[in-house]
């Protein structure tokens, strides 16, 4: 039932595969109040990054945004007790953590995400039977940047 009422709430279809609530930040399903300084659930998206995501789903099937906009309390609040990142993608929306059905992975997939206006690319090179699984995707900036999450 809950998923219903979600889907009614934000049933905003915003392209052919996405739906704006997927694009919102987490602090409320996590239970963070607004009264702490957490938005309660703003939606940003990029169009950058929808259309990026968009080719990506044409490429590997469904994808599952697992974070996608966050609200700087939120993002500070996932890094603790680290110091966050302050040039984040994610605080403008231009930046997605995801899993798709077949993954892309590095250095296979690098050519056909940033001719589709990927800046941004984090992957682990150690992950299971997934070495170099792409895991992050953003529109920020106009250099590509890449990153291991596996290392430090």
């Amino acid at each position: 039932m809950d998923r219903f009422v979600k889907a009614v709430k934000h049933g905003y279809q915003i392209s052919e595969h996405f739906w704006l609530y997927e694009g919102e930040c987490q602090c409320a399903d996590k239970g963070l109040s607004i009264h702490e300084g957490f938005c309660g659930g703003a939606v940003i998206w990029d169009l950058k990054l929808l259309l990026l995501l968009e080719r990506i789903r044409e490429r590997c099937g469904r994808v599952v945004i697992e974070s996608l906009y966050r609200c700087w309390k939120y993002h500070e609040h996932i890094y603790l007790p680290k110091k966050p990142t302050e040039a984040s993608a994610h605080l403008t929306g231009e930046a997605a953590d995801f899993r798709s059905l077949a993954p892309l992975v590095m250095p296979d997939d690098e050519d056909f995400l940033v001719t589709n206006g990927c800046r941004g690319i984090g992957y682990h090179s150690k992950h299971g039977q997934v070495p170099g699984l792409i895991t992050h995707v953003d529109t920020k900036g106009d250099k590509v940047r890449k990153w291991d999450y596996s290392v430090g």
